[in-house]
């Protein structure tokens, strides 16, 4: 083997080496951007439930006026 083919093969192994590397890092990065896409919308989901249950009154200390008077519920 003369220095030729030395040189091809070792540029054949740092390409392929390279090559791995960027597919490994390519691979990484769209699984954070899932992720953070899954927790964003996780977050905002809480987030609009949050404010939806601090727009709800849960005892009668906090309840100015009632939709359904109390009589027909008993009904």
């Amino acid at each position: 083997m003369g220095n030729n083919q030395f040189l091809s093969i070792g540029a054949i192994a740092l390409l392929a080496l390279v090559s791995l590397r960027f597919n490994t890092t390519v691979l990484e990065n769209k699984t954070t951007e899932v992720e953070n896409k899954v927790y964003l919308t996780a977050f905002s989901l809480a987030d609009d439930l949050i404010e939806e249950i601090k727009q709800k009154a849960f005892d009668e200390q906090t309840v100015d006026w009632r939709a359904i008077p109390v009589e027909q519920l008993k009904h």
